[in-house]
């Protein structure tokens, strides 16, 4: 088995709390930013954490092999922080998989992004 961790930082010319919206409140619509995936959507049999709109999501890609449901293992909306893991399930290379972010405002117009990313293959 093979752990790989990613760290990243984005500074975004924007609001944090429009940054926010788009990560968070938006979470199940992470297709229409993201380039890999073709498609997602809300994953309706998982619980919703306090202050979050879903519970998860159902994430469509051709390229990763097969479709990966992620659910939020936390949610803190005024920390504007959210965690949550690959369920159900994987492909076949994947052990497990799990991200975290987090947005902070710089500026009035920028704010900090950073997640981290825990993946084990197999």
């Amino acid at each position: 088995m093979m752990h790989k961790q990613v760290k990243e930082k984005m500074i975004i010319n924007a609001q944090a709390s429009k940054v926010w919206r788009i990560l968070a409140h938006e979470f199940e619509y992470v297709a229409v930013w993201s380039s890999g995936l073709t498609d997602s959507m809300a994953m309706m049999d998982s619980q919703i954490p306090d202050g979050a709109f879903v519970g998860g999501r159902v994430c469509l890609s051709h390229g990763f092999g097969g479709d990966v449901e992620e659910a939020f293992t936390y949610y803190d909306e005024e920390g504007m922080r959210f965690g949550y893991q690959a369920v159900g399930d994987l492909p076949s290379y994947f052990n497990s998989a799990e991200n975290n972010w987090q947005v902070q405002s710089l500026e009035p117009n920028k704010s900090l992004v950073t997640f981290k990313a825990k993946i084990d293959l197999n």
